[in-house]
């Protein structure tokens, strides 16, 4: 994975971690990921959207040329 995602994705990481969804379901991140999860703030939501962006950056040969946008 880019170093340019690494960052973004630890903080991710991190809000899901302190969100009531995580300690709602045992421990379980990757349900709180889902679209429709509740008990997710809206900050992890923003964090999430932008890790995408930037995987998708990282695939998209126009943007690998000229570097991550944020």
């Amino acid at each position: 994975m880019g170093s340019s995602c690494q960052a973004l994705r630890q903080r991710l990481f991190e809000c899901i971690q302190k969100s009531e969804c995580f300690a709602n379901n045992g421990g379980q991140g990757k349900k709180c990921l889902d679209r429709d999860a509740e008990g997710v703030p809206e900050n992890c939501r923003t964090l999430q959207n932008a890790y995408a962006n930037c995987r998708r950056e990282m695939i998209d040969m126009r943007s690998r040329f000229r570097g991550p946008s944020a």
